[in-house]
Parts: C-alpha cells; sequence; structure tokens
C-alpha cells in the first residue's frame, strides 16, 4: 500500500471480511483499527456493463419506484475567481477530506483512497469501537447527558470546520433493504453515533458517504439540515420521545415535553425546527433534571 492509497484486485476483495453495509457502500475489515468501504455505485461501475438503473432501493419492504443513486463523498470547494462553490469529482472529495483530518480532534475522517483493478472505488477509515447509540436510550438521564454533551462538541467541532453530517438521527430501528444489480437483497439501517460504554465518548462514523458535506465556505441550508437532524436524535436519544411516532404530526409531543418540564420557548424550537444554533442544544440539556 502507497502512503494513503491501496490498490485491490478481485483475490483481495474475495478475502477480505465484511464488518457491514449501508444504502451507499460496504465496509470490509482491513487490518488491525483500519477498514475498507467500497461504495456500491463504484464496484457496480467497474464490475459490470449494466447501467445504474439496475439497482434499486427499498424503504421498509415498500417499493420506491426511483432509481438508486447514491453520492460517494460530496465536497464543494470554493473558487474564488468564479465566487462561486464547485462540486469536486468524488476521487478528488476523499483527498480533500483527507486533508481536513488535521484539523479534528473528535471526529476521524477518511485515511486514505482505495482503487479496485485501478479504477476509483472508495476510502480507508479507521475501525472505531462503541455501542450505537440508539441502543442506549434507556440508560439514566445523567449518563446520558454526558453522553449527549459529547455529541454536541464533536457537532460543534464539524460546524466549524465546515463539514456538515446530515444523517445524525440515523436508527437501526429504521428499516432499508437494498436491491443490488446481482439480485441480492441487503438489510441497512445503523446509529451513526457510536458510544464507548466505559468512557461515554462518542464517535460519529460515515464521514465518507452521502451522509456528510463537506465545504470550504460555511453553507447555512446543510447547517440546519444537520441541526435539525441532530434535532431528532434529541428527541430520540436525550428525551426519549420516538419521533417516528410524532413526525407527521408533532404537536401531539407538547404534553410530553411539558411534563419533562421542558420550557414553552424550547419546546416552539424542538417541533418547529428552529433549532439554529448548538447553543440551544446546550440550554436543553441544562434544563433537564431527573
Amino acid at each position: 500500500m502507497e502512503k494513503n492509497i491501496l490498490y485491490l484486485e478481485n483475490k483481495d476483495l474475495e478475502n477480505l471480511k465484511e464488518l457491514g453495509h449501508g444504502t451507499d457502500g460496504t465496509v470490509y475489515f482491513y487490518k488491525k483499527d483500519l477498514l475498507v468501504k467500497l461504495y456500491h455505485k463504484r464496484l457496480h461501475q467497474i464490475t459490470s456493463s449494466n447501467t445504474d438503473e439496475d439497482m434499486k432501493i427499498y424503504t421498509k419492504g415498500a417499493f420506491r419506484n426511483t432509481n438508486y443513486y447514491t453520492n460517494d463523498l460530496t465536497y464543494y470547494s470554493y473558487s474564488e475567481e468564479e465566487k462561486e462553490s464547485i462540486k469536486l469529482l468524488p476521487k478528488e472529495a476523499i483527498y480533500k477530506a483527507i486533508e481536513k483530518r488535521r484539523n479534528l480532534e473528535l471526529t476521524s475522517l477518511p485515511l486514505g483512497v482505495v482503487f479496485f483493478q485501478n479504477c476509483f472505488a472508495g476510502c480507508i477509515i479507521e475501525y472505531k469501537h462503541g455501542i450505537q447509540i440508539h441502543k442506549l436510550i434507556g440508560l439514566p438521564l445523567n449518563m446520558r447527558k454526558k453522553i449527549y454533551l459529547n455529541i454536541l462538541k464533536a457537532e460543534a467541532e464539524l460546524l466549524k470546520n465546515n463539514i456538515y453530517h446530515i444523517d445524525l438521527a440515523n436508527s437501526p430501528f429504521a428499516k432499508r433493504y437494498i436491491v443490488l444489480p446481482n439480485k441480492k437483497i441487503i438489510e441497512t439501517g445503523h446509529s451513526h453515533v457510536l458510544v464507548n460504554p466505559w468512557t461515554l465518548k462518542t464517535h460519529f462514523i460515515d464521514l465518507e458517504g452521502k451522509s456528510t458535506i463537506y465545504t470550504e465556505k460555511e453553507n447555512p441550508f446543510y447547517k440546519r439540515m444537520s441541526l435539525n437532524n441532530l434535532t431528532i436524535l434529541t428527541l430520540e436519544f436525550l428525551l426519549q420521545i420516538n419521533w417516528e411516532e410524532y413526525k407527521e404530526d408533532e404537536e401531539e409531543m407538547v404534553p410530553l415535553l411539558e411534563k419533562m418540564k421542558v420550557p414553552e420557548i424550547m419546546i416552539d424550537k424542538l417541533i418547529g425546527e428552529d433549532m439554529r444554533e448548538l447553543e440551544d442544544f446546550y440550554e436543553l440539556s441544562l434544563i433537564l433534571k431527573k
């Protein structure tokens, strides 16, 4: 393996053990504390003459009548000359994300680029151990608050560096099924926040796929998407409210929030998608009592 570059052939791929998969790719064990993520779309393009129309996605078992297209990683570079943001090609996006690693302490970004049969196919990432946050919803409030504050610290660091995780609320309980070109059906769905059960420190994952947007200038639209997703995670994990049950009529959550002594102004923010700044989330964590 060259520095930050890994080349794989068919025999190499056959020897890799799968760790898991999502809507954009499959993750394999590579070596100690290192994983390889290969994008479904890239492998499909490399190994098949079929079109992307052969790849479909199912949500909760029901067919959604759209072709399955997925982003590998989205990175917008800013051109001073043109005064506009330019979306980079996926391979260049990975290289740019690797450069941003030096600015982060709380979240791990891609380590390198993977080529399969000499074509760009994925990236190298660190293996982060932990329990999916949605499986810890039953913890006592004081433990949930410690975990939650670690989430807010990591989110603050990402926002400072114009990195927007727009799928923080992804849950293992939200079932999705992908039909690959070979007709294989795979189930997806997992938390994008892992928790160390001893230290309660958190790790965000899926920073190398469609769940994360990178920009070189602050982007209010993607920031709002990230904070809105954090709102859903807040409702589910910190407040123990099943958002799926109330998303069609969020007003029905009001009695539950009032029972938790959440102030009216904060309730309006939670159910009105008005959580614009991280300070709102910190304030909420201080309000909650046992």
